[in-house]
């Protein structure tokens, strides 16, 4: 399992540029460099898992809402995530297996996140073979 995540600061916007071997990759290092602006996760474990499923229209906009889904999880449900492992994955379906603990600790939340925003929403797969992603978060 090979990727990488590269943080892009963005007006008064964060975002991620991830890169990846394979779609399912893509999808998990996404949600743990999303996870590594929102959360402290140095105290949080594994106890619980929580099942997260998204479906759209076209993969790109499937990544949006897949965390969109995860970012409610812990924004709303107060669920601290601690890894996130890819069940299955389609160009317009994904669930995944979200793994963490029920109770958000205190202090938990070290950068808001607003949303995931479709500013400059990018998602390829290059000649390589490799899948690239950009993923701009309303802070």
């Amino acid at each position: 399992m090979a990727f990488s995540v590269e943080r892009i600061d963005h007006d008064a916007d964060i975002g991620i540029a991830v890169t990846a071997d394979s779609a399912e990759e893509l999808f998990r290092a996404s949600a743990m460099g999303m996870l590594e602006i929102l959360l402290d996760r140095s105290e949080v474990e594994s106890r619980t898992v929580r099942i997260v499923s998204a479906s759209s229209t076209a993969m790109d906009l499937l990544l949006v809402d897949f965390l969109s889904e995860i970012l409610d999880l812990v924004l709303f449900d107060r669920f601290a995530v601690q890894d996130v492992q890819i069940g299955e994955l389609s160009d317009k379906f994904i669930v995944a297996e979200i793994a963490g603990q029920r109770e958000l600790p205190e202090g938990a939340i070290i950068r808001e996140i607003k949303g995931v925003t479709f500013h400059q929403l990018a998602l390829e797969r290059t000649e390589s073979g490799e899948f690239t992603a950009r993923v701009i978060f309303d802070i």
